[in-house]
């Protein structure tokens, strides 16, 4: 048993199947004629190209030139006239060329509401055009550039099928429809009335506009289009625009377009509206008792009717005295992927979508802005008696649907999520980048984040926002190029480039209403430099003169990139002589220091892998001579990346550029114990003598005092004087 529809709808689509359709269609039948012609008759190919004015109406039927084949199709004068030819010969082709077809001969009230005879209701000659050939193919040049317009003001653009033949099929293809007009009570479709049992109607690369139902009596709507019966395959088509002139309007439901899997004379039979990759703006729907801005479903008459949208944008449209703002299903099921609502509103309930048939699923799709006159029934989704499955969905924030977005029957506890990421964590200052990635493939519900659904979930979703606009910003410590103004496939990306500065770098990805923050470390390669005493004449672990100290410089790379273009340059401070031949190092090559009368130190060091590090050592001695009151020796090296100079570091000292410093003993004990008669601190050779057998103890001074600390102070070396008082 099917789902309960409004009565006085039900009444409606009945008395307008009977009234409008039935009779007219079952006059016209003739198999004596039609069914032979098809069967013996090969399907023909036409061109609107011949005379002076080729975009003008006329029945002017006759073909002037051509065998009506791809290569050499009939030269025809006139849109109508062509229709009216291929209707003798199904499965035809007619060609369009650039320009405008304008259809300026006005129909009559017959033709108009399907009244009187068949001839009268369905006139090719008048009015709209008829299309009675299944398999008719009209193909313009493109939307942008063919264009078919009615001008009368009171009359559709074109009628198929008015047979109601089953499985009848028609085309429509490359072109922009203007300017039909629906007044008539009990019907529908301002531009194009399509459709059959078991039928397909196919719109493709078209472009509806300025395409009105303006009936104040009942009427099954469709602003647009309307299809009842059969299947109906739509694909990269937009209906209205932002134009004050563009939007497509109904005064009854179904702003663009009106579906029903029935076509009211033949009982049953199944539906498929399928929808790919088109753009839905401000049309508008005025019923009070359906809706659809853009779109109403239906399944009549013992028919079942299923809707599958994909990759398709519903921008500003509106249920003005009803419900679903974009889409209403009255019956049927609906199912969306891949797709945006966005600023969709409905006076009633179901800002985007209001949902009265049966189960439905709305997943990896897009609702930001969406409304309702009554929020309580739904700013965005309503759904009645059957339950409508919306998880995995964006809401333009990472907290999910907001209130009011969802009415009970709906189903929406998982949701996508925001995500921005740096490629790289760590980058080179001047030099480094990374790549920047937003994406809303992130997924949560009310207990936290889940594992993030595949990127190919979100393939097809338009591009958006809509228009382009500013996506990452806020860049410190770097700035931003190459990036993205939309999300494509629900993905964005932008490079981030360090600037010449060190520090904690950042980056904002911003879209609908969240934004996040990605972290970048921008760091530069360090130098560290430590001191070991590599050659200690004496043994008493202090530098002294005559000694050797060796350098190791460590140069490390923190970032995540390798560190190109590296050298080290390396002067030995004063008190100190390069050891030539000493330099070596574990990455690059010695350019200095290894060949005689080299005193400086150099090595073209290269790259140094990401979180990699290059050793340098080389040797310096102590001269034998060093100036009284010295007590240290300095040093420190220059490593060179890009223009960017990094001094070495004493590890072992404060701070990030310390030279590295080494303390030096140059005290030494004399070598006399003498007898210093006149007590002046200096031995007189000619008076006083120096004095034998003296035990002379040396210990260090552990604790610093300056005085002897039995069992704290070290012992050192001892020496006992002879020779006249001489000890070493």
């Amino acid at each position: 048993m099917k789902p309960f529809r409004p009565f006085n709808r039900f009444l409606t689509r009945f008395h307008r199947a009977r009234a409008a359709r039935g009779n007219p269609k079952s006059e016209i039948r003739n198999p004596k004629c039609i069914e032979p012609l098809e069967a013996r008759i090969a399907p023909a190919f036409y061109i609107v190209d011949f005379g002076a004015t080729p975009f003008a109406d006329s029945t002017d039927s006759a073909t002037h030139g051509g065998a009506g084949t791809v290569a050499d199709p009939f030269h025809m004068s006139s849109l109508r006239g062509a229709t009216i030819a291929a209707n003798a010969i199904p499965g035809s082709t007619i060609t369009l060329n650039a320009g405008t077809y304008q259809l300026t001969i006005a129909g009559d009230s017959n033709d108009r509401t399907w009244g009187g005879t068949t001839a009268q209701a369905f006139n090719p000659n008048i009015g709209d055009l008829d299309i009675y050939g299944s398999g008719t193919t009209i193909k313009g040049a493109g939307a942008g550039l063919t264009t078919i317009q009615q001008t009368t003001g009171a009359d559709r653009v074109l009628t198929d099928n008015p047979t109601s033949a089953l499985s009848f099929t028609f085309t429509l293809s490359d072109v922009t429809v203007r300017g039909g007009r629906d007044a008539s009570a009990n019907h529908g479709g301002g531009a194009l009335f399509l459709g059959g049992k078991d039928g397909t109607s196919t719109l493709t690369n078209c472009v509806f506009v300025d395409n009105k139902v303006t009936t104040a009596s009942a009427s099954l709507g469709g602003g647009a289009v309307i299809n009842t019966g059969g299947n109906f395959n739509i694909t990269n088509c937009t209906f209205g625009g932002v134009g004050a002139n563009d939007p497509n309007t109904s005064t009854r439901s179904g702003g663009a377009i009106s579906f029903d899997s029935s076509d009211f004379v033949n009982s049953g039979g199944t539906g498929t509206l399928t929808i790919t990759n088109s753009i839905f703006i401000n049309n508008t729907a005025a019923s009070a008792a359906a809706g659809g801005g853009a779109i109403d479903i239906a399944d009549s008459n013992l028919s079942t009717a299923l809707a599958n949208i994909s990759g398709s944008t519903f921008i500003g449209n509106q249920a003005t005295a009803a419900s679903g703002g974009a889409i209403v299903v009255e019956t049927g099921t609906l199912n969306v992927t891949t797709s945006s609502f966005v600023n969709n509103h409905a006076a009633v309930a179901g800002g985007a979508i209001y949902g009265a048939g049966t189960a439905g699923n709305i997943h990896f799709s897009r609702f930001v802005g969406n409304t309702s006159s009554q929020p309580a029934n739904g700013n965005t989704l309503n759904a009645q008696a059957a339950v409508l499955s919306a998880t995995d969905n964006w809401w333009g924030q990472n907290t999910g649907p907001a209130a009011n977005d969802v009415t009970a029957n709906v189903t929406a506890n998982t949701w996508l999520q925001l995500r921005h990421t740096s490629a790289l964590n760590n980058i080179l200052e001047g030099t480094g980048s990374t790549t920047l990635t937003a994406d809303i493939l992130g997924r949560a519900n009310s207990g936290g984040t889940l594992a993030a659904t595949a990127p190919a979930n979100l393939v097809g979703l338009p591009a958006f926002p809509s228009p382009a606009a500013t996506i990452f910003s806020n860049a410190a410590l770097g700035s931003l190029s190459v990036a993205s103004t939309q999300f494509v496939n629900g993905i964005a990306t932008a490079t981030f480039t360090a600037a010449a500065s060190t520090g904690a770098g950042h980056a904002d990805a911003h879209v609908d209403n969240q934004t996040l923050t990605a972290n970048i470390t921008v760091s530069e390669v360090t130098a560290s430099k430590n001191d070991t005493l590599q050659v200690d004449v004496d043994g008493d672990g202090v530098a002294d003169p005559g000694d050797t100290i060796r350098y190791t410089i460590v140069l490390t790379n923190p970032s995540a990139t390798s560190a190109a273009g590296v050298t080290f340059a390396d002067t030995p401070g004063a008190n100190t002589n390069l050891v030539v031949g000493s330099v070596t190092t574990n990455t690059g090559s010695v350019t200095t220091g290894n060949t005689g009368g080299n005193t400086t130190v150099g090595v073209n060091v290269g790259s140094i892998a990401a979180a990699g590090t290059a050793t340098i050592t080389f040797d310096v001695t102590l001269p034998a001579a060093i100036p009284d009151g010295t007590t240290q020796v300095s040093n420190q090296g220059t490593a060179t990346r890009s223009t960017f100079n990094i001094l070495t570091d004493d590890p072992a000292v404060g701070g990030t550029t310390d030279p590295t410093t080494t303390p030096i003993d140059t005290l030494t004990l004399g070598n006399l114990v003498w007898n210093d008669a006149n007590v002046n601190g200096v031995f007189d050779s000619g008076t006083e003598s120096g004095v034998n057998g003296v035990v002379m103890n040396l210990y260090r001074d552990t604790n610093s005092d300056g005085t002897y600390t039995p069992g704290t102070d070290t012992f050192v070396a001892t020496a006992t004087t002879a020779g006249g008082g001489l000890y070493s």
